[in-house]
């Protein structure tokens, strides 16, 4: 038989258990809380970028240039610059390197539709003729635009007034020719420069279909 005192005691434990039991369950709820909380901010922190490193050969694919000549675009060789054409209606890029004389240059000239390009050639040729009476031109390799279905015919000049030499790639485009041509003081800035030429040719498009 049980006094009330005993009763009370044990009343008392009891109580004190629960509390305990209920404060243990809310720290155990804070904690939960707050490392919740944490993963959240951990999985929102924005990764860090990878950096690609900067190189030489980067530097230069970033200063390439995509040149507009009115009907055509074409890629400029990387690490060259615009400079004031020599023509009007031209654009033209040099080498950054200042000890330098080439000269890269892309125009479009209009012709009409039915004139073939062997006989605009034959026609630019005799006009250059008349300010360069020396000037001498030869046959060059063509070079293949797969992308277009048919070849850029090249031609060699050379014995300019200025004593410059000249690589010109005719393109026929219809009702226009485009013209894309190397030019160098140099013979051996020529030959340098054969394969970047060659890489420039293939770059034209077209900007109508």
């Amino acid at each position: 038989m049980y006094s009330l005192s005993n009763t009370a005691d044990h009343l008392f434990t009891r109580i004190r258990g629960v509390v305990r039991e209920v404060r243990a369950m809310r720290g155990r709820f804070w904690l939960g809380l707050i490392l919740l909380l944490l993963s959240g901010c951990a999985a929102l922190k924005p990764k860090k970028e990878e950096r690609v490193p900067i190189t030489s050969e980067r530097i230069a694919e970033l200063k390439q240039l995509c040149l507009s000549a009115g009907e055509f675009t074409v890629e400029a060789p990387a690490g060259w610059r615009p400079i004031p054409p020599p023509r009007r209606g031209m654009v033209a890029v040099s080498p950054s390197s200042s000890d330098s004389d080439s000269l890269l240059y892309a125009h479009a000239v209009t012709k009409s539709a039915r004139e073939s390009l062997d006989a605009f050639i034959e026609d630019d040729i005799r006009l250059l003729n008349q300010d360069n009476p020396f000037l001498v031109a030869a046959e060059s390799d063509p070079v293949e635009l797969p992308h277009l279905g048919r070849a850029a015919t090249v031609k060699y000049l050379e014995g300019d007034s200025s004593g410059a030499r000249s690589l010109v790639a005719y393109i026929d485009g219809g009702q226009f020719v485009g013209v894309i041509g190397l030019s160098s003081h140099h013979h051996e800035a020529i030959d340098r420069s054969l394969g970047l030429f060659e890489q420039v040719i293939q770059s034209y498009r077209p900007l109508r279909g």
